[in-house]
Order: structure tokens, then C-alpha cells, then sequence
């Protein structure tokens, strides 16, 4: 498996230059650049969040939070410092005086015993990148499985394209020699079928002229020797000169023949002169040919040994493939087992989330009745509102009314009274007037009978005394009509005054109810108010628990799905990776056949072409 390249991010070091440069700067800390840093992190390995160093005298300890290969930020680098022997332990253990720089280059002392701070914050991150990462190694498995799909059938493509082209050539060489050699093959027998036809008329042109040469021998020693010729010459002659001029004529045909022989004897050795030419063209031509094959042959040589050195080369890959697929199927192995434990967890945590869900649907139910009861006392209320609102608008409307009523009722009883307070005046008046009156009269009756004391009995006229009492009668009446009209407007003012307080206390008593149920109104209202917001927060509180509830349990479906889907490709990876492995052992066995059948087939040619050239070398031989 390739080593992992460590990375620190930008962001994390536009905060952390400053304090590493310092680190470089104060304790020999081996990086002091981004560059120098990413070249200190690669000689880590794992996937762990703390990164140590030793160096003497200065030990350095860096925890970090990381996603996959890159850093996203440092928590603390803990430096410590060797400053004595242990005196306790023999001097045998070192005593660290430990300083801790956060970001904001503070010093501050830390227990080791304890764990640093970014645990849980790892451990979080962690927890939400186990699937981010999973992914992405699943993602890099089947970029590599590709990569080395899309090189293994590269491979096979050169590997095939090569031995088109090495069967492509020893076709061609095959056929280009069999051409030349049947070519030649058939232009030597063509040569050789025109010489024995050559050497047939040149056996008969000969035997004819030697039985010529016989006849005219026989005829000169006739003539020489005439006793020996027949008695009938004439017969004779004809019979010589019928056979002479036939021998004329075929001496004129064997002349004839004798010049196209020529003539054909001469177009057989341009036609040789020609074919030697063509043997030497042909000679070259296969010096040519055997020089390019021994070229093509040293090239398909060194291929070869380039292909045996890549299939080396491809037998090593494919053992470290090997290795790395067993390491990875041990990987898997594992990543399997803690993937079935998350899925067990998993669906321990659906369960429960089904459990909340349940409880949410009811509890949604509960909200939704306890919406529809809110919702029906709300228009209850809005009813009583708007019926406290219609009475209190009629007890307005009543009491402005009963007010303007008893304005005016207070108006005409102040009147009244005004009235009867001057109507008591002068009822006043006139009784004191009496009463001043009967005085005067006592008083006028006193001095007359202390004028005349003598006289018991005055003499008054009984028309004077009947005169007198009937005055003193009126006037008592009237006191005593102006008395008791006194006393009863007395009386009635005394009513009056008590029913305008009534009226007043009425008044008030309206005007406290009216306020109690303005008062009443309002906390109706700012009830409504207060039960219209718990109604929208209950309506968003089942909403957003309803869409949460769905979104969880979708996620965690999906997840389960993913992991389902991560198991199966996981399995199918292992498979695909055993069938890679097969297929490249059965490719190797193959290579292996095949140049085992290349080198026999290189012999066969090495063969056919020692064959071909001895067979050439005879045929200059013969010629």
C-alpha cells in the first residue's frame, strides 16, 4: 500500500506559522515553513490525531484535528524539556518540565495523566467522517481496481497488438518466401521444360541431318559407282528427286527451324541472362529479407525480453497486488466487522428512533387534539370576545343613554330645587312675615292691656275680634301649610340627594363594571394572543419534530442502505480483487505458453528459412 502523504492545510497554517516559527526559532523545532512541516508529517503513518518527536534535549508532542490526509487544525503542541535526574527512581527516569503553546502562544502547564482536549473533538470528528472516509476509500478502491483494470487491459491490448504484429510479420516473411520461392520454383521449370523441348528438336534436327547425310552419302556413291544403280534410273531419278526435293524442302524447314532456333536460343539466354539476373535480384532481395528478419527477429528478441521483463515486472505487482489484496481483505475483514457492529448498532438506533418516532406521532397526535381543542376554546373566546364585545358596546351605548338620562334627570331636579329652594325662601319669608305679625300683634294686644289694665275685658268689636281670629287662624294655617311644604321639600331635597348618590354610586358601579370588562377584554385578548403564539410555536414545534423524525429516519435509512451497499461492494471488491488475481496468474501461465510457443515457432522458421536457402543453393548448383 502507497504511504500516506500528511498535509497541513493553509488555513491551519496562516494560525500556527507564527507559533512554529517560534518553535524553530527557541527549540530547535525541525520545521519552520509549511513545506518543511508537510516533509516532517510524511514520516508518519496511521490515522491517529498526536504526532511525537524526540530530540535531544526537547521532546515535542502535537495534537490535531484531521480529515482523512490533511490537518484541519492543531489543538496544542506540548514541548518538554529534560531539566534533571529523577532522584526517586535512581536517576534512571527523566523528569520533563512540560510547556504547552495553544494558538494565541500562551504557556500554560498541563497534567500528562490526563488526556488533551481534542479527544472528543477527534473522536466527533471521527465519528462524522467514518462514513466521509469510508467513502472515500471505497471510492480510491474502485479508482485503483479501475486503474489497474484499465492497465491489465492495456497491457493485454500491447501484449496482443504485439503478437498480431509478430504473427503479422512471420506471415509476411512466410509469404513473401514461399512467393519468391514458387516464383522461382516455377521460372526454373519453365527454363527446364524449354531446354529438354531445346534438346528434343536440337536431338531431332541432328538425327534428321544424319540420315541425310546417310541418303546423300548412298547417293554420291551411286553416282560414283554406277554399276550398282537399277536398270529403271528414271524411276529411280524421280523416286531421288521426289526425296531430294523433299529434303530440299525440309532442309528449308530445318533452316527455317534452325533460325528461329537461333532465334529462340538467343531469347532463352537473354531469358537466362534475365533469369540470372533475377536469381541475383532474388539473392538480394533474400539477403535483404534475411538481414530485416534477423533485424525483425533481434527486435522480437529484445521485445520478448521486454516482455519477459514485464512480465516479471507484472509477476512482482502481482505479488505485492496479492499481498496488498490479502492486507486489504484483512482490512475489510475488519472494516467488515465493525461495519456489521455499526449496522447492528445502527439498527439498535433505528429501533429507538422508531420508538421516538412512535412516541413523536402520538405526542404529534396529543398536539394536534390539544391544536384542535386550543383552536375550538379559541373560537369559543373569539365568540365570547366578540359577544363581550357587542355588550359592552350595548352597556356603552346604555350607560351613555342612562347618563344623558340622568344628566337630565339631575339637570330638572336642579331645577326643581332651585324652584323649591325659592319657593322656600319666600315660604320662609312669608312665615317669618307671619310670625313678625303675630309678634306685633302679641305685642299690640300686650300694650293695649297694659294701657288699660283696669279694663279685664277690652272692648273690641265682634266684628274686629272675629276679624282678628280669622287672620290668626290664616296665619296659623299658613305657618303650618308653609311647615309641613318646608318639611316635605326638605324631605324631598333629602331624596333627591339620596337618589343622586344612588345615581352616583350606579354610575360608578357602571363605569367599574365597564372597566372590568374593558379589563376582562383585554386579558381576553392578550389571552387569544398568548394562545394564538403557543398555537403557531405548537404548529412549528410538530412541524419541525415531524420534518426532523423524517429526516433522521430517512438519513438513517440511508445510511443503513450505504452500509448495506458498502458491505455488498465491499464483497463484490473482494471477488472482483480474487478474480483479478486469478486472471492474472491464468495471463502469466498463458505469457508463459505463449513464448514457449514463440520460441518453437522461431525454431520452425529458423528451419523453413536453412531449408529454403539450401534448397535455392542446389537449384544455382544444378544451374
Amino acid at each position: 500500500m502507497a504511504t500516506m502523504m500528511i498535509q497541513l492545510s493553509n488555513d491551519c497554517w496562516s494560525r500556527w506559522g507564527a507559533v512554529i516559527r517560534k518553535l524553530a526559532e527557541k527549540y530547535n523545532f525541525p520545521a519552520s515553513n509549511q513545506d518543511e512541516m508537510n516533509i516532517f508529517l510524511r514520516i508518519f503513518a496511521g490515522n491517529g490525531s498526536t504526532f511525537r518527536l524526540t530530540s535531544e534535549p526537547w521532546k515535542f508532542i502535537m495534537d490535531v484535528t484531521r480529515r482523512g490526509n490533511v490537518i484541519d487544525d492543531i489543538i496544542a503542541i506540548t514541548v518538554m524539556a529534560k531539566v534533571m535526574e529523577d532522584p526517586r527512581r535512581n536517576g534512571k527516569a527523566k523528569s520533563y518540565e512540560q510547556q504547552v503553546l495553544s494558538l494565541n502562544d500562551e504557556i500554560r502547564s498541563r497534567n500528562p495523566r490526563f488526556p488533551t482536549r481534542n479527544d472528543l473533538s477527534q473522536q466527533i470528528i471521527t465519528l462524522d467522517q467514518l462514513v466521509e472516509e469510508k467513502s472515500g476509500e471505497l471510492a480510491k478502491s474502485k479508482e485503483s481496481r479501475k486503474k489497474w483494470k484499465n492497465l491489465a487491459v492495456e497491457r493485454r491490448e500491447k501484449v496482443s497488438s504485439l503478437q498480431n504484429d509478430i504473427d503479422e510479420l512471420q506471415d509476411q516473411v512466410t509469404t513473401s518466401e514461399e512467393m519468391k520461392t514458387t516464383t522461382f520454383m516455377q521460372e526454373l521449370d519453365a527454363l527446364k521444360q524449354k531446354e529438354a523441348h531445346f534438346e528434343k528438336e536440337k536431338e531431332a534436327f541432328w538425327k534428321e541431318k544424319e540420315d541425310f547425310d546417310k541418303e546423300k552419302r548412298s547417293f554420291e556413291l551411286e553416282r560414283r559407282n554406277p554399276s550398282t544403280t537399277p536398270r529403271n534410273p528414271r524411276s529411280r531419278n524421280n523416286a531421288t528427286e521426289t526425296r531430294l526435293r523433299n529434303l530440299t524442302r525440309f532442309n528449308e524447314e530445318l533452316e527455317k527451324e534452325r533460325t528461329s532456333n537461333k532465334q529462340s536460343i538467343q531469347v532463352l539466354q537473354d531469358i537466362n541472362n534475365g533469369l540470372r539476373d533475377r536469381i541475383k535480384h532474388l539473392e538480394d532481395q533474400k539477403a535483404q529479407a534475411d538481414t530485416e528478419s534477423r533485424m525483425q527477429m533481434k527486435e522480437m528478441g529484445d521485445e520478448l525480453t521486454n516482455l519477459q521483463r514485464n512480465i516479471e515486472g507484472l509477476e512482482l505487482e502481482r505479488k505485492k497486488h496479492i499481498e496488498t489484496h490479502q492486507a486489504e481483505v484483512q482490512e475489510l475483514t475488519v472494516t467488515n466487522a465493525r461495519i456489521h457492529n455499526s449496522r447492528r448498532s445502527v439498527d439498535h438506533y433505528v429501533y429507538n428512533l422508531d420508538v421516538r418516532v412512535k412516541r413523536m406521532e402520538v405526542q404529534a397526535k396529543q398536539d394536534s387534539d390539544l391544536i384542535t381543542k386550543l383552536e375550538a376554546e379559541n373560537q369559543i373566546q373569539k365568540d365570547q370576545v366578540t359577544r363581550a364585545e357587542e355588550a359592552q358596546r350595548r352597556a356603552q351605548k346604555e350607560f351613555q343613554n342612562m347618563v344623558s338620562r340622568h344628566m337630565d334627570q339631575i339637570a330638572g331636579l336642579k331645577h326643581q330645587i332651585r324652584d323649591k329652594d325659592e319657593s322656600l325662601r319666600r315660604s320662609q319669608n312669608d312665615l317669618m312675615n307671619a310670625r313678625a305679625t303675630v309678634v306685633n300683634l302679641q305685642r299690640e294686644n300686650e300694650t293695649r292691656h297694659q294701657m288699660s289694665p283696669t279694663q279685664s275685658h277690652p272692648v273690641i268689636s265682634q266684628s274686629d275680634l272675629e276679624t282678628q281670629q280669622k287672620l290668626r287662624r290664616e296665619a296659623d294655617e299658613r305657618i303650618t301649610d308653609l311647615q309641613s311644604k318646608l318639611n316635605a321639600t326638605e324631605l324631598e331635597v333629602r331624596a333627591k340627594t339620596t337618589e343622586i348618590a344612588a345615581l352616583g354610586r350606579k354610575c360608578a358601579d357602571r363605569t367599574a363594571a365597564l372597566d372590568y370588562q374593558e379589563k376582562k377584554c383585554f386579558d381576553y385578548a392578550s389571552k387569544l394572543a398568548t394562545m394564538r403564539s403557543e398555537l403557531e410555536a405548537a404548529k412549528s414545534r410538530a412541524e419541525g419534530a415531524e420534518e426532523r423524525c423524517a429526516v433522521e429516519v430517512a438519513g438513517l435509512k440511508e445510511d443503513a442502505e450505504a452500509s448495506k451497499d458498502r458491505v455488498h461492494e465491499l464483497e463484490m471488491e473482494c471477488a472482483g480483487k480474487a478474480a483479478a488475481a486469478n486472471d492474472m496468474e491464468k495471463r502469466c501461465r498463458d505469457k508463459e505458453a505463449w513464448r514457449s510457443s514463440s520460441s518453437s515457432s522461431e525454431a520452425q522458421w529458423k528451419e523453413l528459412c536453412t531449408k529454403s536457402r539450401s534448397t535455392e543453393e542446389s537449384d544455382v548448383a544444378q544451374r
